[in-house]
């Protein structure tokens, strides 16, 4: 069976570059892509993948859908892995308290990425 993830991220290309990467993996399904977390919040709940990949900065961020998105995600029992391009302590304390297992600098994106999805799979 394969492992079912959500890409979020509201950058259009490096949402379709974390989509190909996954791809190149035969045990993962890519079920879908949002631009928001707003969106993000409605595909967990209609997909509900095993996984979503989560942009840590969106442009429709408050308190209030990130609470929503960390209680949602928790609730399903979604794996989240947090993506951002700060990697220093503010953007991790971010990504534990959105409930991410991990959170994967976006420059190191490609061999982070599969080193997660590898350990996930397994």
């Amino acid at each position: 069976m394969a492992l079912r993830v959500l890409v979020a991220d509201d950058n259009e290309v490096v949402r379709s570059l974390i989509v190909r990467i996954l791809k190149e993996n035969s045990a993962v399904e890519v079920v879908g892509e949002s631009i928001n977390y707003a969106q993000t919040l409605e595909l967990t709940g209609s997909l509900k993948p095993d996984v979503v990949i989560l942009d840590l900065l969106m442009a429709d961020e408050d308190a209030f859908t990130r609470e929503a998105i960390k209680l949602h995600l928790v609730h399903n029992a979604s794996c989240i892995l947090a993506i951002s391009v700060w990697n220093d302590d503010d953007a991790h304390r971010r990504a534990v308290s959105l409930g991410a297992r991990a959170l994967i600098d976006k420059a190191c994106l490609y061999v982070e990425l599969n080193r997660w999805i590898e350990s996930l799979c397994s």
